[in-house]
């Protein structure tokens, strides 16, 4: 019985390390999305905004390298995904800050959108990593 309970207790920490780096995954194509999306939406509103564009460009550029990083070892730097979620409300709040609504209404509504995917993509994956954890601890 012991054994099958040693079992139950792996098959949930393998589960958990793939729900983790699925939903890093995630957060790495929301990165690309939110590095892309001004471009391709309007570019006359970057031209006018220049120095927005960078600052949303550059935080999808660490979202993009923390996600890829958490996507291939789930379990060795689970902090990371804490750390690209803080990204993802920067994101929000940089984009909000940068193309007002009635100017660049497709690129302010991006920006929500994929900073809260990236939010809730690394909360998720920053507690299944914890989860997993602290079944191994014990």
């Amino acid at each position: 019985m012991e054994e099958s309970a040693q079992w139950h207790g792996e098959e949930v920490v393998l589960k958990l390390i793939a729900l983790a780096s699925r939903t890093s995954t995630v957060c790495f194509l929301a990165a690309v999305w939110s590095i892309i999306a001004p471009l391709a939406f309007d570019r006359s509103v970057l031209s006018e905004n220049l120095a927005g564009f960078w600052v949303v460009v550059s935080i999808g550029g660490a979202v993009l390298v923390l996600s890829m990083v958490r996507a291939m070892a789930p379990l060795d730097a689970p902090w990371l995904s804490v750390v690209t979620a803080v990204l993802g409300v920067a994101s929000i709040v940089e984009t909000l800050r940068s193309y007002s609504l009635a100017d660049g209404l497709p690129i302010a509504l991006s920006g929500v959108v994929v900073g809260s995917a990236i939010i809730a993509a690394a909360a998720t994956s920053a507690a299944a990593s914890y989860r997993a954890l602290k079944i191994t601890a014990g």
